[in-house]
Protein backbone atom coordinates (compact mmCIF):
# COMPACT_ATOMS: atom_id res chain seq x y z
CA UNK A 1 0.00 0.00 0.00
CA UNK A 2 1.08 3.43 -0.83
CA UNK A 3 1.52 6.29 1.66
CA UNK A 4 -0.97 8.17 0.33
CA UNK A 5 -3.50 5.47 0.00
CA UNK A 6 -6.90 5.98 1.35
CA UNK A 7 -8.51 2.96 3.64
CA UNK A 8 -12.27 2.90 4.22
CA UNK A 9 -12.33 0.80 6.88
CA UNK A 10 -15.66 -1.45 7.32
CA UNK A 11 -17.73 -2.13 10.49
CA UNK A 12 -16.50 -5.77 10.66
CA UNK A 13 -12.89 -4.09 10.92
CA UNK A 14 -13.60 -1.62 13.40
CA UNK A 15 -15.39 -4.06 15.76
CA UNK A 16 -12.27 -6.37 15.14
CA UNK A 17 -10.79 -3.20 16.54
CA UNK A 18 -11.82 -1.86 19.31
CA UNK A 19 -12.57 -5.72 21.03
CA UNK A 20 -9.25 -7.24 20.03
CA UNK A 21 -6.67 -4.48 19.73
CA UNK A 22 -3.61 -6.62 19.68
CA UNK A 23 -4.99 -9.17 16.88
CA UNK A 24 -3.64 -8.67 12.91
CA UNK A 25 -6.19 -6.24 12.13
CA UNK A 26 -6.30 -4.79 15.33
CA UNK A 27 -2.86 -3.76 14.46
CA UNK A 28 -3.16 -2.93 10.73
CA UNK A 29 -6.31 -0.56 11.88
CA UNK A 30 -3.54 1.43 14.10
CA UNK A 31 -1.32 1.75 11.27
CA UNK A 32 -3.74 3.11 9.07
CA UNK A 33 -4.82 5.67 11.38
CA UNK A 34 -1.14 6.32 12.41
CA UNK A 35 -0.78 7.28 9.00
CA UNK A 36 -3.37 9.29 8.13
CA UNK A 37 -4.66 6.34 5.75
CA UNK A 38 -7.82 5.75 7.70
CA UNK A 39 -11.35 6.60 6.84
CA UNK A 40 -14.71 6.24 7.86
CA UNK A 41 -18.29 7.34 6.94
CA UNK A 42 -21.40 7.69 8.19
CA UNK A 43 -23.25 4.77 8.19
CA UNK A 44 -20.24 2.80 9.66
CA UNK A 45 -20.49 5.24 11.81
CA UNK A 46 -24.06 4.58 12.64
CA UNK A 47 -23.56 0.93 12.84
CA UNK A 48 -20.71 1.19 15.55
CA UNK A 49 -22.87 3.92 17.62
CA UNK A 50 -25.93 1.35 17.64
CA UNK A 51 -23.91 -1.30 18.86
CA UNK A 52 -22.60 0.04 21.76
CA UNK A 53 -23.72 -1.75 24.82
CA UNK A 54 -23.76 1.17 27.29
CA UNK A 55 -23.75 4.58 27.36
CA UNK A 56 -19.88 5.31 28.38
CA UNK A 57 -19.10 2.67 25.65
CA UNK A 58 -21.22 4.81 23.28
CA UNK A 59 -19.26 8.27 24.40
CA UNK A 60 -16.07 6.25 23.88
CA UNK A 61 -16.75 5.51 20.42
CA UNK A 62 -18.22 8.72 19.32
CA UNK A 63 -15.07 10.33 20.34
CA UNK A 64 -13.17 8.23 18.57
CA UNK A 65 -14.93 8.38 15.48
CA UNK A 66 -15.01 12.34 15.54
CA UNK A 67 -11.64 12.80 14.68
CA UNK A 68 -11.89 10.08 11.34
CA UNK A 69 -11.20 11.69 7.89
CA UNK A 70 -15.10 11.65 7.10
CA UNK A 71 -16.19 10.61 3.49
CA UNK A 72 -19.78 11.94 2.93
CA UNK A 73 -22.32 11.50 0.55
CA UNK A 74 -24.24 13.11 -1.71
CA UNK A 75 -27.89 12.90 -3.75
CA UNK A 76 -25.81 11.27 -6.37
CA UNK A 77 -23.99 8.78 -4.23
CA UNK A 78 -27.76 7.44 -2.85
CA UNK A 79 -28.53 7.21 -6.66
CA UNK A 80 -25.42 4.99 -6.97
CA UNK A 81 -26.40 3.00 -3.90
CA UNK A 82 -29.76 2.01 -5.25
CA UNK A 83 -29.16 1.58 -9.08
CA UNK A 84 -26.13 -1.21 -7.29
CA UNK A 85 -28.68 -2.50 -5.24
CA UNK A 86 -31.37 -3.13 -8.02
CA UNK A 87 -28.85 -4.48 -10.31
CA UNK A 88 -27.32 -7.22 -7.98
CA UNK A 89 -30.68 -7.87 -7.03
CA UNK A 90 -31.80 -8.26 -10.95
CA UNK A 91 -28.60 -11.01 -10.78
CA UNK A 92 -30.41 -12.46 -7.53
CA UNK A 93 -27.62 -10.89 -5.44
CA UNK A 94 -28.94 -9.36 -2.63
CA UNK A 95 -26.66 -7.27 -0.08
CA UNK A 96 -27.63 -4.79 2.71
CA UNK A 97 -28.16 -1.48 1.37
CA UNK A 98 -25.43 -0.06 3.84
CA UNK A 99 -22.75 -2.03 2.40
CA UNK A 100 -23.89 -0.81 -1.34
CA UNK A 101 -23.46 2.53 -0.08
CA UNK A 102 -20.31 1.62 1.62
CA UNK A 103 -18.67 -0.04 -1.83
CA UNK A 104 -20.08 3.03 -3.52
CA UNK A 105 -18.03 5.37 -0.85
CA UNK A 106 -15.16 3.46 -1.54
CA UNK A 107 -15.34 3.70 -5.35
CA UNK A 108 -15.98 7.12 -5.11
CA UNK A 109 -13.46 8.43 -3.16
CA UNK A 110 -10.88 6.32 -4.43
CA UNK A 111 -10.65 4.37 -1.10
CA UNK A 112 -9.60 0.64 -1.27
CA UNK A 113 -12.29 -1.08 0.89
CA UNK A 114 -10.64 -2.88 4.68
CA UNK A 115 -13.71 -5.21 5.46
CA UNK A 116 -14.30 -8.99 6.92
CA UNK A 117 -17.85 -9.51 4.96
CA UNK A 118 -16.95 -11.48 2.22
CA UNK A 119 -20.15 -10.63 0.56
CA UNK A 120 -18.78 -7.32 -0.96
CA UNK A 121 -16.44 -10.04 -3.52
CA UNK A 122 -19.56 -9.87 -5.74
CA UNK A 123 -19.61 -5.80 -6.10
CA UNK A 124 -18.35 -4.91 -9.09
CA UNK A 125 -15.10 -2.71 -8.91
CA UNK A 126 -14.32 -2.66 -5.42
CA UNK A 127 -10.68 -2.85 -4.85
CA UNK A 128 -9.61 -4.15 -1.50
CA UNK A 129 -7.14 -3.24 1.30
CA UNK A 130 -4.65 -6.15 2.35
CA UNK A 131 -1.84 -6.16 4.93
Amino acid sequence: MSNNAKVLIDTSVWIEYFNKPKSAHGNNVKNLIEADSAFISGIIMAELLQGAGNTMTYEELRNAMLFMPYLAENQATWEKTGRLSFELKRKGKTIPLSDCIIAVLSKENGCLLYTLDSHFNIIPEVKFYTA
